[in-house]
């Protein structure tokens, strides 16, 4: 794997640097009241960091709980017990679509079990590139 996965080149021959790359998860959980998620906001950044290789501090995460009476399939019932796990994901760069691939398995790997859930429930939305999209503390980067 080459470029830049999270906070760290991956590049073979290249030092590793900081560039203000802060990946952001939006992590939102759709849950019944007999199937309710024990997921800590701070174990999905723990877990996500280690995937993305982040320094600490450098992985942020927005953790949301959506009642199942707020989501629907169409024309489908959901499966008994294993509500789905929707996660956002915003990199500074995103890596090439074969690293993505890696990636997508790699965090469904330690987010599902931290929200309770089977892999197959987890779906991941990777966002457009944020370079130049995102303004920490009013400085577009």
């Amino acid at each position: 794997m080459h470029g830049w996965v999270g906070c760290r080149s991956v590049h073979p021959r290249s030092t590793w640097e900081w560039v203000d790359r802060v990946p952001i998860l939006e992590v939102e959980i759709v849950e019944t009241a007999e199937a309710a998620s024990s997921a800590r906001a701070q174990d999905l950044a723990d877990a996500a960091g280690r995937v993305l290789r982040c320094e600490p501090g450098r992985v942020w995460v927005k953790l949301r709980r959506l009642p199942l009476a707020d989501y629907a399939e169409n024309d489908a019932a959901l499966p008994a017990g294993d509500p789905p796990v929707f996660v956002r994901v915003v990199m500074h760069q995103l890596p090439p679509i074969e690293e993505r691939a890696a990636l997508a398995k790699k965090l469904v790997g330690v987010i599902a079990p931290v929200c309770d859930r089977a892999g197959e429930r987890v779906h991941l939305i990777f966002e457009p590139d944020a370079q130049s999209r995102i303004a920490f503390g009013g400085e577009l980067r």
